[in-house]
C-alpha cells in the first residue's frame, strides 16, 4: 500500500537518532570513517550524512564528567594530561626497580657477571 501524499516509488527518509548522527560525525571528524561508509552502515544517502555535518558542525559531545565538574575545558584538558603523565612517570619508576633488580642480582650472581 502506498501513501497517498507520496508518489510511488519514492523512497521515505530513514530517520536516524540524534546520537547515532553525532557519533558517526564524530568517526568522520576524527578520520575513522567517510561519509560513504557511514551512509552505507546506517542505510542513507551520502548526500543526508552531509547535512548532517552542516547542521551539527558547532555540536559537540560532553561525558557526564565534563557537565559535573563545572570546570572550564582547559582544566579538564589539563587534569587529564596531568594523571596521564602521573601514570607515565610511575610505570617509569618500576621499569626503573625492575632493572636495578637484574643488575644487583647479575653483579651478585657469579657466573653470571660479565665485564662492563
Amino acid at each position: 500500500m502506498t501513501s497517498p501524499t507520496r508518489p510511488a516509488g519514492t523512497q521515505r527518509a530513514r530517520f536516524i537518532h540524534l546520537g547515532d548522527r553525532l557519533l558517526a560525525i564524530g568517526r568522520i571528524r576524527s578520520g575513522a570513517a567517510s561519509v560513504e561508509l557511514i551512509a552505507e552502515e546506517l542505510d542513507v544517502d551520502p548526500g543526508e550524512v552531509m547535512s548532517w555535518l552542516q547542521l551539527h558542525a558547532d555540536d559537540c559531545v560532553m561525558s557526564l564528567d565534563d557537565v559535573r565538574d563545572g570546570d572550564t575545558p582547559e582544566v579538564r584538558t589539563l587534569t587529564r594530561k596531568v594523571r596521564l603523565l602521573a601514570e607515565l612517570v610511575a610505570e617509569a619508576d618500576r621499569s626503573i626497580r625492575e632493572l636495578h633488580q637484574e643488575y644487583v642480582l647479575m653483579l651478585a650472581t657469579p657466573g653470571i657477571r660479565q665485564e662492563l
